[in-house]
């Protein structure tokens, strides 16, 4: 499979999609991408894309303390995606 089938196969998911579609479009797009990761590497992804969406959430409440400093561009939905996939 390569990046142009890769396309092909993300244009049949959809709303009607169910789990087992999806993760098999995500283990196309591993094998594309050449990414192979242990189990402890796929843990420590996820661990940290947990934290990516704690802070996203955090960020959307207004009582919860951030650093005014700092410049935070994430999004909710893409956050959750991110650990869907993991």
């Amino acid at each position: 499979m390569n990046k142009e089938n890769l396309k092909a196969e993300f244009t049949k998911i959809n709303v009607h999609s169910n789990l087992g579609d999806h993760q098999d479009y995500i283990a196309k797009m591993m094998e594309v991408h050449g990414w192979r990761n242990t189990s402890l590497e796929l843990f420590c992804y996820l661990t940290e894309e947990v934290g990516e969406l704690a802070k996203e959430i955090r960020k959307m409440e207004n009582n919860m303390v951030m650093d005014s400093q700092k410049a935070y561009s994430s999004s909710l939905e893409d956050e959750i995606a991110d650990v869907f996939i993991y």
